[in-house]
């Protein structure tokens, strides 16, 4: 960055400044708490400067070193920064710092007198400043907060909106606090908001004995993005009653398009119950999978009903003429249709899995033609608002150019932000982290990928090889090289290319989801139970014409008919079976009886197309009376003599996704006790599905608090996986990569909250460390058992792992 351009920015960040004072309103700028440039302590011979390393960030990028804030380098460092601050920006009295944010490591520093002296050099150069921090994951941390005065602290809480979140006068101390969100990442386009949180959340917590609830922090990553959304946060802090939200969206839809109508109410009234009601544990939408590097194995969970938010599409195309001549309703035509496009990258997803997994080379070819269709009406959609071209991101970039020769790196820089995001080793893992369904970027960028991966997945089954693996990141950083240059302009009309989203929308195939419910669970050997095949229309546009299902390999009669005559838009529907087990007797703990569904359906008046979904219904071994089970991911437990079985499903076992199932003996472990269990055989289901020994206070409560796993992964290694931070969800690991089933698996209770999780490849003869760990609230008396989560990533894939050797020593001996 030139001199000049450092110049130009200082000079906006001058009027931006005076601007807020203008309206009465305080200034946060960064505070000094310690990043210092390479060879810090080289430059500086002579003082006392020390710095901790930081490590590395984000897959690869390097984390700048800290410097020790007990040093008097770090007092001379902090008294310049705040000097020269002042002199460019004028006095603010607020001031945001986050220590060891993300990951960062103290090293031998105590976190308290860090935070001491980070204090002390802030009051030192501001008398009364407010120190404002980042709630974050578990940031801040209470140690730091017990060290300084709180009553100059504002917490601006990322995460209010999060269902694990419940009481921030617990979790900090008192310290005042805004209650926020973090709305959207990296200027994603996707739609979608926590507002029912918001609404429910506010008052309640503002209105609460004892609270120290003080404001608001709306904190996007990038803006311009989700007008509703942020219209409704805003008006939190300004009403004294909590926000009807069924009569918010009716007003604001009247207000949005200056005139009342039936169908804007109606589509903002299935925005309200769909995109702005998520109903994802991280309470964030869900991505578009066309803007990100090719994969068939990417988590596919949606965050709301897709067939629903259709409704919101349609509704939208029926506001009567008069209102539709506005910059506001383009706009948000344009981003719904677009929308309604991306969502079916989630639906069409599963039909190649599906197809990939039969190796159905025709249906799979079928399905990455509708795919590329969808991803090009995508980028023709985009084109129809400026909100979403390419064209002004990079034109906007160059403008702040002081140069052509800094012209061309900022535009370089401005297209790496929306592709790698940065060098080779962090694209591998944050590649399209903007994840912008733009035109021009959708174009030149992800169809070509896409285009290259499908076909290569097709040409391989077909040819009965391996599939070739892909290096996407030499195309992607070509492409930032490149300086062709795109339309700042909209390139269609908003209205009758939404029109024809609609009619390919409507028409198209594959937009149904079959589930198989069995009830009981799992049948006793001769016994009979029901199949049933819930057919699910995704398509919220069209109904479907006749569904015919039939199902082989299982004792099965229908009980009724075996066909829908036809599912209405966003409908359902279902057929059953009663079939009957084997009699003969078992010799594994779970046998499964594999069957094959195959549903025939299409929109009405479309051509039909045929899937083949495999599954199995199990037999299964009672379990000892003493034990007790759980399943949040539709698990079916068997026990014989000493061995185990589990089979289940499950999205992820990480922070607020918790599915597993578990068997468990109720109060058995308690301080000094160990558990010893092999794992003889996992199913790979993803690469951190997980499989071991599970303990929670209550392993029957969702969220109860004690909670941790010691497991073994089909790709991840043997890792300890713990609460860290007392909000019952697992946050934190440790682990010894390189290790696989089968394996022993020890973890013992120490005293206090300490744990400490081993294994052995050799049988017992040696055990190598995995972690120790302290995980608060633990009670004395725990429940433990072994578990398993298939971390599908919402594939729906289930996987079976199979257990023995179940030792507890020195806890209460229930049934051990």
């Amino acid at each position: 960055m030139s001199a000049a351009l450092i110049e130009r920015r200082t000079e906006l960040g001058r009027r931006i400044t005076d601007r807020l004072r203008e309206l009465g309103m305080h200034p946060v700028l960064p505070g000094y708490f310690g990043t210092v440039p390479d060879d810090f302590p080289g430059h500086n011979p002579g003082s006392d400067a020390r710095v901790i390393p930081q490590g590395t960030w984000g897959g690869g990028m390097r984390r700048p070193d800290w410097l020790d804030p007990r040093t008097q380098a770090f007092s001379d460092v902090a008294a310049a920064f705040y000097r020269h601050q002042g002199e460019l920006f004028g006095d603010v009295s607020h001031f945001k710092m986050d220590l060891l944010h993300e990951g960062g490591t103290a090293g031998d520093v105590p976190v308290p007198d860090a935070a001491r002296a980070v204090e002390t050099s802030l009051q030192t150069a501001r008398p009364g400043a407010t120190w404002v921090i980042l709630g974050w994951q578990s940031n801040p941390r209470p140690v730091m907060l017990d060290s300084i005065d709180t009553s100059r602290v504002l917490i601006v809480d990322g995460l209010s909106d999060l269902d694990t979140v419940t009481d921030r006068e617990a979790d900090w101390g008192g310290a005042p606090y805004a209650f926020g969100t973090i709305p959207n990442f990296g200027g994603r386009t996707t739609i979608g908001a926590n507002t029912d949180r918001w609404t429910e959340k506010f008052t309640a917590w503002r209105d609460k004995p004892g609270s120290a609830l003080v404001g608001t922090a709306y904190m996007p990553e990038a803006a311009e993005r989700d007008p509703a959304a942020l219209e409704l946060f805003s008006e939190l802090a300004w009403r004294e009653e909590k926000i009807d939200r069924e009569a918010w969206f009716a007003e604001y839809a009247q207000i949005r398009y200056g005139g009342v109508d039936h169908s804007a109410r109606e589509a903002f009234a299935a925005l309200a119950a769909t995109a702005y009601k998520l109903t994802s544990t991280d309470g964030r939408p869900y991505d578009s999978l066309f803007s990100r590097r090719p994969s068939l194995t990417t988590a596919i969970g949606t965050a709301f009903d897709p067939a629903g938010f259709d409704r919101a599409f349609a509704a939208l195309l029926a506001v009567r003429a008069p209102l539709r001549d506005s910059d506001a309703y383009r706009h948000d035509l344009t981003d719904v249709a677009r929308q309604a496009l991306a969502n079916r990258s989630r639906t069409l997803q599963l039909a190649l899995r599906a197809a990939y997994r039969n190796k159905d080379v025709a249906t799979f070819r079928a399905v990455s033609a509708l795919w590329l269709k969808v991803m090009r009406l995508s980028d023709t959609m985009a084109g129809c608002h400026r909100q979403f071209l390419l064209g002004p991101w990079l034109e906007d970039a160059k403008r702040l150019a002081t140069s052509p020769e800094e012209a061309v790196q900022l535009e370089r820089t401005a297209r790496t932000l929306i592709t790698t995001w940065a060098d080779r080793p962090t694209a591998n893992s944050l590649s399209n982290y903007a994840n912008r369904d733009w035109q021009g970027l959708m174009a030149d960028v992800h169809v070509p990928q896409w285009e290259a991966f499908l076909t290569e997945q097709a040409d391989a089954m077909a040819a009965g090889r391996a599939p070739k693996s892909f290096d996407w990141y030499p195309q992607e950083e070509a492409w930032t090289q490149e300086r062709h240059t795109y339309p700042v302009r909209p390139t269609g009309d908003a209205y009758s290319t939404a029109l024809r989203v609609f009619d390919t929308l409507a028409r198209a195939p594959y937009q149904g989801v079959v589930t198989v419910e069995v009830e009981p669970p799992a049948f006793t050997p001769g016994s009979t139970g029901t199949v049933t095949a819930v057919f699910r229309n995704i398509n919220g546009l069209s109904g479907t014409g006749r569904v015919d299902f039939a199902l082989a390999g299982l004792d099965a009669a229908p009980e009724g008919p075996s066909a829908l005559e036809g599912v209405p838009a966003a409908g359902s529907g279902e057929v059953s079976w009663r079939v009957t087990a084997p009699g003969d007797p078992l010799t594994e703990p779970l046998r499964p009886m594999p069957y094959e569904l195959t549903t025939q359906y299409g929109p009405l008046g479309e051509d039909r197309v045929t899937t083949t979904q495999p599954g199995n219904v199990y037999i299964a071994a009672p379990l000892d009376p003493a034990w007790r089970t759980f399943t949040s991911n539709g698990a079916v437990f068997g026990q014989l003599g000493d061995r185990f079985a589990i089979n289940g499903a499950g999205n992820d076992l990480w922070r607020g996704t918790t599915q597993f199932g578990t068997a468990y003996l109720p109060g058995a472990f308690t301080e000094g006790a160990s558990i010893v269990l092999r794992v003889d055989a996992q199913d790979n289901t993803g690469t951190w599905a997980r499989a071991g020994i599970m303990v929670r206070n209550s392993l029957a409560t969702p969220g109860d608090l004690g909670f941790l796993n010691l497991a073994v992964t089909p790709g991840q290694g043997v890792a300890l996986s713990y609460d860290s931070n007392g909000d019952g969800t697992l946050d934190n690991y440790g682990r010894i990569t390189g290790i696989r089933a089968p394996v022993l698996l020890r973890l013992t209770k120490n005293a206090g909250t300490s744990f400490t999780g081993a294994c052995s490849t050799d049988g017992g003869a040696t055990w190598r460390a995995v972690a120790t760990v302290a995980v608060p609230g633990t009670a004395a008396t725990q429940d433990a058992g072994i578990f398993m989560s298939a971390t599908n990533g919402g594939s729906g894939v289930r996987g079976t792992v199979r257990f023995s050797g179940w030792s507890l020593t020195g806890g209460v001996a229930a049934g051990g």
